[in-house]
């Protein structure tokens, strides 16, 4: 470490650290102020550093003192990394002394000369950042700078790390199954949802797409100072590639091998209230409701040919278990058998449901009590969780995970999950009512555990049975 102290005009003292190759500058003021001199002088330690990389690097450059007239470099030689002592005699102390202050003031002109320039281009990269960001609120442009944008304008050249990340990006993408699936050799497992809404970002991360204004990135950051942040994937990041909106998010499937999974759609509601606020009949509803269940249609729908939204979504929820359990199972894999939810949408009773499970869970009573103390744990958390006494959890799923030697169970998809008005108050299991924004999750929550319970019962004296 240097440390240049400026009290007379031509005093300098310096003090060495043989421990440290690097050299740090301070500058400090006594009873008189600095001068541009000064400055120049302090600034062309710097330079001097610099100039010296060709022979050596430099510790102690100068000391001069003014009681005994007498000058010494210490310099620390770079190949052999040991202190060398040069002590100038006061036979040549004039020559020296002149030929040292020589090529101080030129190095301290140039440092000097180089330190505006230098502020000089910072200043200009300072405005033109700042313009680049006006220029971004003024056209609603949210998306920040992590997200890896490159910015295509005559102010702005992509440097080398920008480069190399778009390049990252590309090369995720052209690996990926969900944006070119002819090209990566993975077994890819989508239950639910829609098919190009997930693609396979890297080992351990997936990217899933999403509208700009969605709010899901919030509930990750919530969540993730909460308790219940083990039982949800890790978010990593904001994505945009192509127009089109990432999150990337941690591959909850990635540490399993030959698992079996199932996907159970939560609450009594799956669908936002301002999804159902338009009360115009629809044509192409009543052309839906008619393929699903004729049955259900109203002589006065026949006659118009025509349902609300509110009236279908509600005929939806009331075709699965959804409206009288609180859950639905979206689809399951067990071994090479996939279930998706074409099969499942009519299951409604809990005897069925409960005949589902067994059939997932395969009398594995250790995995089947796994899950059951990851629901206790998670109601736990959500009923204690200062987020979800003020957000509906809309559309949301519970992923459930498991194999011979390991289980797991995670909240995921967070959507449609939004704050609800100051004035609501709700508990997840009360009815739904128009306005209410009860959306029943812990009401299903409550009825799986019981359900397996029943599941892990009936395993028991199976075996017993058996025995």
């Amino acid at each position: 470490m240097m440390i240049v102290q400026h009290c007379q005009p031509t005093q300098i003292k310096t003090k060495s650290s043989s421990s440290s190759s690097s050299s740090k500058l301070v500058i400090t003021e006594s009873n008189c102020e600095m001068t541009t001199a000064a400055a120049a002088a302090a600034a062309a330690a710097v330079a001097i550093a610099t100039w010296s990389n060709h022979c050596s690097l430099l510790h102690n450059f100068m000391n001069t003192n003014n009681d005994n007239d007498r000058c010494d470099d210490n310099v620390i030689t770079n190949g052999h990394n040991h202190l060398h002592h040069l002590n100038l005699n006061h036979h040549h102390h004039k020559r020296s002394n002149h030929s040292i202050r020589l090529r101080w003031q030129q190095l301290a002109r140039d440092a000097f000369q180089y330190s505006l320039q230098e502020q000089q281009r910072k200043k200009q990269q300072q405005q033109q950042q700042q313009q680049l960001q006006q220029q971004k609120q003024n056209n609603n442009q949210l998306q920040m700078s992590n997200n890896f944008d490159i910015i295509d304008n005559h102010h702005h050249q992509p440097n080398k790390f920008d480069i190399l990340q778009q390049n990252l990006i590309d090369l995720i993408a052209f690996n990926s199954t969900g944006l070119n699936p002819d090209l990566f050799d993975h077994q890819w497992i989508q239950l639910s949802g829609h098919e190009d809404s997930f693609a396979l970002a890297g080992p351990g991360t997936i990217w899933k797409k999403h509208s700009p204004d969605s709010t899901e990135i919030d509930v990750y950051e919530a969540l993730s100072v909460e308790p219940i942040a083990e039982m949800i994937p890790k978010f990593y990041r904001n994505v945009q590639y192509k127009g089109d909106n990432f999150i990337e998010i941690e591959d909850l499937l990635y540490p399993f091998k030959d698992a079996s999974i199932m996907d159970i759609k939560m609450g009594t509601r799956t669908f936002l209230e301002s999804e159902v606020n338009n009360s115009k009949a629809r044509s192409d509803l009543y052309e839906k409701m008619l393929r699903l269940d004729p049955s259900q249609l109203t002589a006065e729908e026949h006659e118009t040919k025509s349902v609300t939204k509110l009236r279908y979504m509600m005929f939806r929820e009331n075709l699965s278990s959804s409206s009288n359990l609180g859950f639905r199972i979206e689809g399951y894999k067990v071994g090479n058998n996939v279930k998706h939810n074409k099969n499942l949408h009519t299951i409604k009773t809990e005897s069925d449901v409960q005949t589902i499970l067994e059939s997932f869970f395969q009398s594995k009573k250790s995995v089947c009590r796994e899950i059951l103390v990851r629901l206790r744990l998670l109601r736990k958390y959500f009923e204690s969780s200062p987020f979800f006494r003020r957000h509906e959890i809309i559309g949301s799923s519970l992923l459930i995970i498991y194999t011979a030697d390991r289980a797991g169970v995670w909240m995921i998809d967070f959507a449609k999950t939004s704050r609800i008005p100051e004035h609501c108050q709700i508990n997840h299991r009360d009815s739904w009512q128009p306005g209410n924004h009860e959306d029943g999750y812990l009401f299903g929550l409550d009825n799986l555990i019981h359900i397996l319970t029943k599941v892990l019962d009936h395993s028991k004296n199976h075996q017993s049975q058996s025995c």
